[in-house]
């Protein structure tokens, strides 16, 4: 009883600062008499490019330079000035449920015209012009939608000032002129979730795709037997088995040699047996062991290197790699723990990139794949002091059911998959120990999906990666993260992947994600979300320290639909205006939330970053604080006072039940599920 008292105790108080706080709210966005001024788009909060994109917008349009349409927005809630790459952006987060509540009303909206400009579009159809855009306000500036003009992300608007001069531009490129307010209703087409899922299915189709496509080049004919039992081997009743053959097999006493006098479009297959030799794959074969076919470097350098389109190794076992790594100055000298996501100027940003590249994309390997399109690495096993598998400019490649058993002090180590500009699959593989299980830099659309990684540093790591899908990987007991995607890429799917016992599962800073149906369990931090515009949507968040962080300095996530169950803080302390995790009348389930229900939502809103919501799941009574007069109360006030609540997240309609209820009963959780009465029986 006395806990009790002294929770309601606490309510009153709280009730009392948040009641000053909302008097003294009312003057804290005052710009005065005077409409404020635009500024330099560098010092906005921008939203709609990658820092990668912005430095490659001028690649190969001469001397001139794409300007993409830019809005900025003073909002009377916010204390930063909000930058959009295209107007499409600015309706799409100004349609957000929820908006209004966070950022309050717009003070003041500028976007730039083209009027003073020779516009061309690019071969990419992006505005392209020789000089600079000039800011005027949004209200008096005409605007041409359906031209053949387009951002990253689809259609946009081009403004003018002068209605002859968009009526000149409708003429070249076509398209029509609305005004301000009907832009503010144009339906852009724009990310919403159910175009995310979508994306997702298609990725996953494409990668099938792409997998079949390369496994044909298992059902290549053998041209060469190599090993020492070359011979009695072709000459034995069981040959070919399985094996298609050519009219006439060759035989071969070494790897190499064999390799040497393989027909293209053939398979050299290794008979049982030990071979110290590096190799390279120099023509589209196909490497095949037969049986226990082992390729030992005996310590020294890269033991098996590809350098052909269209090549494939599977059925080996490769060790004695040599130990060259990038050491410690490529992992300790750039900041991976510190959620640095995004990295400094233009310039400063160009060359950390080029560091990471040289550092990363370099030492000893299992297997080396360089500049060779659509190659397949299957069903093979790599033991590795430095790196597994590293490949470079090698995109369209399949890895599928490899092991790769890395150096147990990961500063000493490498990664067991690098892939440097070579976008692939990557998957139904193993992980364990090393530096990262999968590193990309530069690989957009890459799928890594059904893997196991254990006891990496991390489990997957993205860097400058867009378009990516990772799913269903199975990843425990990482050093730092078990999923890192940094510097700012777009469209990330991270999905059905099962993250647990590690400082951070999922760390993500960029935007547009779609994060769904993970099992996010025993990590110190389940998710720290710095991306924006980004749907998390139908995941498990238990018995984590804290469940998610959220530090991006734009509220435009969706979170809904989602169990945090177990979790000592749900959600750890968050900075940046008020979040709204609700949609559509739906919120997520959190344990702990409490009160009368029509059989989906709880009638009293939930914040889990809240001094008292966050303790109803650990303490008892907490039925009858929350039906208390002074909750009710402070409820009223915080739903009544726009922005006023800096650094929160509130669900306006708590679930009743968790979303993933069988799967919880199934894995123990069932007993902390509180009980939600449906007041309308």
């Amino acid at each position: 009883m006395s806990r009790n008292v002294s929770l309601l105790s606490l309510a009153t108080v709280v009730l009392t600062i948040w009641i000053a706080l909302a008097v003294a709210g009312l003057f804290i966005a005052d710009f005065g008499e005077n409409e404020p001024e635009p500024v330099d788009f560098d010092e906005t909060v921008s939203v709609g490019l990658t820092a990668d994109e912005e430095l490659r917008l001028d690649d190969d349009v001469g001397d001139l330079e794409v300007d993409l349409p830019q809005a900025q927005v003073f909002y009377s809630q916010y204390p930063y000035v909000v930058g959009y790459w295209g107007i499409e952006q600015f309706v799409n987060n100004h349609d957000r449920e929820g908006h209004d509540q966070q950022f309050g009303h717009s003070m003041a909206t500028y976007v730039t015209v083209y009027d003073d400009q020779s516009i061309e579009l690019s071969e990419d159809s992006y505005p392209i012009v020789d000089g600079t855009l000039r800011w005027r306000s949004a209200e008096d500036v005409v605007y041409v939608v359906e031209s053949d003009a387009r951002t990253q992300t689809g259609g946009t608007a081009i403004p003018f000032e002068q209605e002859s001069n968009a009526e000149s531009f409708v003429d070249s490129f076509g398209g029509e002129i609305i005004s301000w307010e009907d832009v503010l209703d144009y339906p852009f087409d724009v990310d919403d979730a159910e175009t995310v899922r979508e994306r997702t299915s298609d990725q996953l189709a494409a990668a099938d795709e792409l997998v079949t496509e390369n496994s044909e080049m298992l059902e290549r004919p053998v041209s060469v037997v190599a090993g020492e039992d070359a011979e009695s081997v072709t000459e034995s009743e069981d040959f070919p088995g399985e094996w298609d053959t050519i009219d006439e097999v060759e035989t071969a006493e070494t790897v190499e040699a064999g390799l040497e006098r393989a027909d293209s479009e053939t398979t050299v297959l290794i008979t049982e047996g030990t071979y110290e030799e590096h190799v390279t794959v120099r023509d589209s074969v196909t490497l095949a062991g037969a049986g226990d076919a082992h390729l030992n470097g005996s310590g020294d350098g890269t033991v098996l290197e590809v350098r052909a389109d269209d090549a494939a190794v599977t059925g080996l076992q490769i060790d004695g790699v040599g130990n060259e790594t990038p050491g410690a100055d490529a992992t300790e000298g750039h900041d991976h723990g510190g959620h640095d996501h995004d990295h400094g100027e233009a310039d400063e940003d160009a060359e950390w990139d080029e560091d990471i590249e040289e550092d990363y994309a370099e030492g000893d390997a299992g297997i080396l794949v360089d500049s060779a399109t659509g190659v397949l690495i299957q069903d093979t096993a790599v033991e590795t002091p430095a790196s597994g598998i590293l490949m470079r400019d090698s995109p369209d490649a399949v890895v599928q059911n490899v092991t790769i058993d890395g150096n147990p002090n990961y500063i000493e180590s490498h990664m067991g998959v690098v892939a440097l500009r070579s976008p692939g699959v990557i998957e139904e593989s193993t992980f364990k120990q090393g530096l990262d299980g999968v590193y990309t830099h530069h690989s957009n659309e890459v799928v890594v999906r059904n893997n196991t990684m254990v006891e990496n540093r991390m489990g997957i790591h993205l860097m400058y990666t867009s378009d990516a899908l990772l799913a269903n990987n199975d990843i425990s007991n990482s050093i730092t993260e078990g999923i890192y995607v940094m510097t700012g890429p777009q469209r990330v799917g991270v999905v059905g992947n099962k993250i647990q016992n590690t400082p951070t599962g999922i760390d993500l800073g960029g935007s547009e994600y779609y994060v769904a149906e993970n099992k996010i369990l025993d990590n110190d931090l389940g998710m720290q979300l710095d991306s924006v515009s980004t749907v998390v949507e139908h995941n498990v968040i238990a018995d984590n320290y804290f469940g998610i962080d959220t530090r991006s300095m734009l509220p435009t996530n969706r979170v809904t639909e989602n169990d945090f169950i177990g979790n000592n803080y749900h959600v750890a302390g968050s900075t940046g205006p008020e979040r709204i995790w609700t949609h559509e009348e739906r919120g997520n389930y959190w344990e702990g939330a409490v009160g009368t229900t029509d059989g989906e939502t709880l009638d009293k809103a939930y914040s889990p970053t809240d001094a008292v919501d966050a303790e109803l799941h650990r303490v008892g009574g907490t039925p009858t604080l929350t039906q208390a007069p002074a909750m009710d109360a402070l409820a009223g006030v915080e739903g009544a006072v726009s922005g006023m609540r800096d650094g929160e997240i509130t669900d306006r309609a708590p679930l009743c039940n968790p979303v993933h209820a069988d799967w919880l009963d199934e894995n123990g959780w069932s007993d902390r599920q509180p009980f939600c009465p449906d007041d309308t029986e």
